[in-house]
């Protein structure tokens, strides 16, 4: 059984300090953003135009993308 969306944001979170959420763009399609949580806070990727679990999908594989990055 695969986890939750908001299973996988609190693992980001609480493992990797990337904060993902979506919203909602002018266009009503939905956006996400990942930003590293703490003391800089930085947006890390944003990236959008999707319905709202589309966004929330890509937004997810970017970050499992990164997280792969860090590691090497």
């Amino acid at each position: 059984m695969a986890p939750l969306f908001c299973q996988a944001q609190t693992w980001l979170r609480e493992k990797h300090n990337m904060n993902l959420e979506a919203y909602q763009a002018d266009s009503g399609d939905y956006v996400y953003s990942l930003t590293s949580t703490g003391p800089n806070n930085q947006r890390l990727w944003q990236d959008g135009n999707w319905p709202y679990f589309e966004a929330l999908t890509h937004g997810l594989a970017k970050a499992i993308e990164i997280i792969k990055q860090r590691q090497k």
